[in-house]
């Protein structure tokens, strides 16, 4: 019983918006109230990805840091070129899906900053990051990101 979806208009209009988005290529944000079903429709479109393509879910909390999310990242990715990765795989595209993007809690009470906010901010901005090892710019290629998130209240950022 777990499993049954009752759909309603609202989650059929959702869905899709947020597949059209997603087949043409689009960042996807979706937000809405818990219990909306923002991770159920994130999920429903990653299982209808192609064989040629792969999908990645990442699930943030309070503790995430934009170590961890780099290191999530590029253990899904293989290297293209000097400084490229790309899908492992021999993939044409991956799918990131980020759950609870709003979780990472800030640097201080002072600052707006969420470091794994700015790294996605980067990546998304600039198709890549540095490499923490390397000190070296890495370009990323094939990679589509589909977010999640609730409205700011309680324990969230």
């Amino acid at each position: 019983f777990h499993k049954i979806v009752v759909p309603t208009v609202d989650t059929i209009r959702n869905a899709f918006v947020v597949t059209a988005l997603w087949k043409e290529g689009h960042q996807v944000l979706i937000g809405g109230n818990t219990g909306s079903g923002k991770t159920l429709l994130a999920q429903s479109i990653l299982g209808k990805i192609p064989d040629d393509q792969s999908s990645l879910t990442i699930n943030f909390s309070a503790t995430t840091s934009s170590g961890t999310l780099q290191a999530v990242v590029e253990g899904a990715m293989e290297k293209r070129a000097k400084n490229k990765i790309g899908p492992a795989g021999g993939k044409k595209k991956i799918t990131v899906f980020i759950d609870d993007i709003n979780m990472p809690r800030k640097t201080s009470l002072e600052s707006p900053f969420q470091p794994p906010l700015e790294l996605i901010r980067l990546w998304l901005d600039y198709n890549g990051w540095y490499d923490r090892e390397k000190c070296s710019w890495q370009q990323i290629l094939g990679t589509q990101i589909i977010t999640a998130m609730a409205p700011p209240s309680g324990g969230r950022e």
